[in-house]
């Protein structure tokens, strides 16, 4: 299902592909790499070092940064074509969700799934496995529903489960002997440079992940129910009206949120310590998602063409955000 783990036959990979694509899952906020769509617009032409470097300049887009090598080696495993990028991207999310299962030991991972596995054939039907998944990582509803869609994109309505977790999983980190259960925190929102562009994004993808619902996956953020809890019309919302909006104009909206998700999305808005939100503040995070949206519309419209408009496209939003 997955395809022969390839070796090149010259030349040394900066990184071996376990570590390429441990990397690669690190790179990704979970709110965009759960979104089905993610590589559909990827398109490569050939292989070798020409496919390679139309797969990195399309990748770099997508927010992965890898060098030629590293894309001649993604080719060499997974193929070119639309099909092998879904496996890519099942394996990828399969690597998120090890990763955010705190389970250190591979055995124990399979484990948990082979339980509803009675002929030991390695496989579930969706229900099955979503049932154990939900026991193993926290997802909200929309989440696991893309998850599905995602390793399932045969549409088979089975999973292989032991062959892509076999597959993904990081062997290289699994021998460096984290005691099984034992949980560090992981900082999958965590801004990868101290850039003021990469902190106020890193904000962002935590805030689509908060509002748990379709936009949360990869649609474009909306906070119009947040608006709509301004029921004073005093420009601001304090954590008391905020509390009062969750089983109202927040349910009303098909967000459903706890009061330490508030807390969370306080602290996205830097109001955690005021408890007052300015709703001026929620158009910038409004279009910095519509630039996001923008630009992945137009590198999968403009695969092989001049990509110049792109940095036109980003230069007006910077010019006109606050």
């Amino acid at each position: 299902v997955l395809g022969e783990h390839h070796k090149m036959s010259s030349g040394k990979t900066d990184k071996s592909l376990e570590e390429l694509l441990t990397v690669m899952q690190r790179q990704q906020q979970r709110t965009i790499l759960f979104n089905p769509p993610l590589f559909s617009g990827v398109q490569v032409s050939t292989s070798g070092e020409d496919g390679a470097k139309e797969l990195v300049l399309q990748l770099r887009l997508l927010g992965f940064e890898l060098s030629t090598k590293e894309g001649e080696l993604l080719i060499d495993t997974f193929g070119y074509d639309s099909r092998g990028f879904k496996k890519l991207h099942r394996v990828l999310v399969a690597k998120k969700i090890i990763a955010m299962s705190y389970i250190s030991n591979l055995d124990d991972f399979l484990a948990s799934f082979s339980t509803l596995d009675a002929d030991d054939f390695g496989m579930l039907d969706r229900g099955q496995f979503s049932t154990i998944l939900t026991k193993i990582v926290d997802l909200n509803a929309v989440e696991k529903r893309l998850l599905l869609k995602i390793l399932d994109f045969d549409e088979t309505n089975l999973i292989p489960y032991r062959e892509i977790f076999e597959f993904a999983w990081d062997k290289k980190a699994a021998s460096k002997g984290t005691p099984t259960g034992a949980k560090k925190m992981l900082t999958l929102m965590a801004p990868r440079n101290d850039s003021y562009a990469s902190r106020l994004t890193s904000k962002l993808m935590k805030l689509k992940h908060l509002v748990s619902r379709n936009d949360a996956a990869g649609g474009v953020l909306k906070l119009d129910f947040l608006r709509k809890m301004d029921r004073n019309l005093d420009g601001v919302l304090t954590r008391d009206e905020l509390f009062q909006g969750l089983n109202t104009e927040a349910k009303l909206d098909g967000v459903y949120m706890s009061k330490e998700q508030v807390e969370e999305m306080l602290d996205c808005f830097n109001a955690n310590g005021s408890g007052v939100l300015k709703l001026s503040k929620l158009e910038k995070f409004e279009r910095l998602d519509q630039l996001r949206c923008k630009l992945k519309a137009a590198t999968y419209s403009h695969v092989g063409q001049d990509i110049k408009f792109l940095f036109f496209i980003n230069w007006n939003f910077w010019n006109i955000i606050d």
